[in-house]
């Protein structure tokens, strides 16, 4: 998880890293209050973590950006809610 920020880096397991960036920018860019906030507008499918995966993964290639941050706002919350009971309330 060293290079989540940096997937590129990644010597081992570049898909898992790959996730994991995608994750937490997702998180970041969602106001889930967890990290550092992320006050830049991403193009997702052209983050370095993405687009790795779309390298290793070719069925991502036709990805349904809008459906799926559509379908997102759903479980937020309830992320939140998970993050919260794992970490403890934010203050």
């Amino acid at each position: 998880m060293a290079y989540h920020h940096e997937p590129r880096q990644a010597l081992h397991n570049a898909a898992l890293v790959s996730i994991v960036s995608v994750s937490d920018l997702l998180c970041r860019e969602s106001g889930i209050g967890f990290g550092f906030p992320e006050d830049r507008q991403t193009k997702i499918l052209e983050e370095p973590g993405f687009a790795l995966l779309r390298t290793q993964f070719p069925a991502l290639l036709p990805f349904d950006w809008a459906r799926f941050t559509f379908e997102m706002e759903g479980v937020i919350e309830e992320a939140y809610s998970t993050v919260n009971q794992v970490y403890g309330a934010m203050q």
